[in-house]
């Protein structure tokens, strides 16, 4: 595997098309806690220095951060759709105690594309792109040069006069962040797409895409991706969809591929094989799904993987494996509030575990945070509870244990979990 270029730190690299605001490796180093404000951000557009009364002023308003903002910046308007993923598994051969897998928070604003990343014990930090966009899709977050946490992009941008939707691959902080490459053109204004990665047992990492009903994996490798747009397998990829990477016993790599219908349907996971080009060996011989319903997909480890969705005031979660084999019974879990819905979950470490952090909308109109524990018998062992000055949200997710981020009209706040 030929390994990509080194990470730029706190530099501005300029390019034909985008102006990048590359992560600098000082604000991982920020200890969590109320920012100070900071200068003016500039004219990036939904961008502010300095803390804002927000919904409730008297909840925490915590800053992200780039490393070249004193104080951090806010997004407190011009936030279009947000999308939310967990940090994938490490592998063995770079696993480390303080290894830095994110969580991945995407948005669209007026003018750019943004990701931010969350791990336990310190602010978010981000980095943007001057890029049109409507929907940004983060890989799962992982570790790039140098250790830290990077996570590549799918960034889709929506063509009114030809109504179909151009789908763009950025390296983002894990290769050279100058670069971007065309992944394909879909019909309509869908979310078609998913981007998922699995690590590799010399530490390397492979990539898995899905656009339009094709999948393709290929390494993590030198621009351009060689497997973009995917030209593999087909699969069954009609409506929003979730990809999550996981390793069978032969060391091969299987896809997690959860699809809900924009029709509001339960949806379903399957698990794909060898490319996408087939599904996996312990897959129901019918050609069925491995579940018969989609969310959340959470890696726990190497090669298992739970799925959650929220149903009548129920968490209902499914573990299955690499092999598209159910591992155990469902299981399900009363919340106490019959109309919850819009689940966001993650892993609690950036190692494998089996705790996991879930934020969701609730009846009341506003977002809750709770805590999964799976190691023995399946409980809640935080929460719920709801996240302070969150009434209105339309957008929850559990960015690490200790921060919750929310969307409320066009604007996104970092509050402290309950």
């Amino acid at each position: 595997m030929v390994k990509r270029a080194g990470l730029a730190i706190a530099l501005a690299v300029a390019c034909a098309s985008c102006t990048l605001l590359v992560d600098s490796e000082l604000a991982r180093h920020v200890q969590s806690g109320p920012p100070d404000a900071g200068p003016d951000a500039g004219g990036d557009a939904g961008i502010d220095a300095g803390p804002d009364a927000g919904p409730d002023a008297g909840c925490d308003d915590l800053a992200f951060q780039d490393g070249v903002i004193d104080g951090g910046v806010h997004f407190h308007s011009g936030v279009g759709r947000l999308t939310f993923r967990g940090p994938a598994i490490p592998s063995a051969a770079i696993f480390s105690p303080e290894n830095t897998f994110p969580s991945t928070l995407g948005m669209a604003t007026v003018d750019s594309i943004v990701v931010a990343e969350g791990i336990e014990g310190i602010l978010p930090f981000y980095r943007s792109v001057i890029f049109a966009a409507d929907t940004v899709i983060a890989a799962p977050g992982h570790e790039g040069p140098g250790h830290f946490g990077c996570e590549e992009l799918f960034v889709g941008s929506y063509d009114h006069f030809n109504q179909w939707t151009v789908w763009t691959f950025f390296p983002g902080g894990c290769g050279d962040n100058s670069l971007a490459q065309d992944a394909g053109i879909i019909p309509g204004r869908g979310r078609a797409a998913a981007l998922g990665i699995a690590e590799n047992a010399d530490g390397g990492s492979t990539l898995g895409f899905v656009i339009g009903g094709a999948g393709a994996a290929c390494e993590e490798a030198d621009f351009p991706v060689p497997c973009i747009p995917p030209k593999g397998g087909a699969v069954a990829a009609s409506g929003a969809l979730r990809l999550e990477g996981l390793t069978q016993p032969d060391a091969t790599h299987a896809w997690a591929l959860a699809t809900t219908p924009l029709d509001g349907g339960p949806g379903d996971v399957r698990v794909y094989a060898d490319g996408f080009t087939r599904l996996a060996p312990a897959s129901p011989a019918d050609g069925g799904p491995t579940v018969s319903f989609a969310g959340p997909v959470v890696a726990l480890d190497f090669n298992v993987a739970i799925v959650l969705t929220l149903s009548s005031g129920t968490l209902i979660g499914q573990p299955f494996d690499a092999t598209g084999a159910l591992r155990g019974g469902a299981i399900s879990l009363a919340l106490a509030d019959p109309a919850a819905h819009s689940l966001e979950a993650s892993r609690a470490t950036g190692s494998a575990g089996s705790v996991v952090n879930l934020a969701w909308l609730g009846g009341d109109g506003q977002a809750h945070f709770a805590r999964l524990d799976l190691t023995n018998t399946p409980r809640i062992s935080r929460g719920p509870a709801a996240v302070c000055g969150s009434a209105g949200a339309v957008f929850a997710a559990p960015l690490s244990s200790t921060q919750v981020a929310i969307q409320i009209g066009d604007a996104v706040y970092v509050r402290t979990a309950p």
